[in-house]
């Protein structure tokens, strides 16, 4: 399962494992490329020395939901067939 979160020091939001949440904090990898941080959360790398940050949690959903919302939002024209979801109303439809 993944978190969408609001870190609350910069107004951020980023899409985390559950396992980089503690409470209402969020373990954030030092990764400066934003490839190896998507690769990071992606293989749900457990955190190591990492920063906690404080967040508050907007939304929980596994990752055949994420995968649609990110299609949609990256390219709205697409249309996703061979995914099947129960609610999809968390991030939109295929228009």
């Amino acid at each position: 399962m993944f978190k969408i979160v609001e870190f609350t020091v910069k107004n951020d939001i980023a899409v985390v494992p559950n396992e980089w949440i503690h409470g209402t904090s969020c373990y954030w990898p030092p990764y400066i490329s934003r490839k190896r941080i998507e690769e990071a959360a992606e293989a749900r790398e457990p955190p190591k020395k990492w920063k906690l940050w404080d967040v508050i949690i907007l939304e929980s959903f596994g990752m055949k939901l994420l995968l649609y919302c990110y299609t949609i939002l990256i390219n709205p024209k697409i249309y996703v067939h061979n995914l099947n979801f129960s609610d999809v109303s968390t991030c939109g439809s295929p228009s």
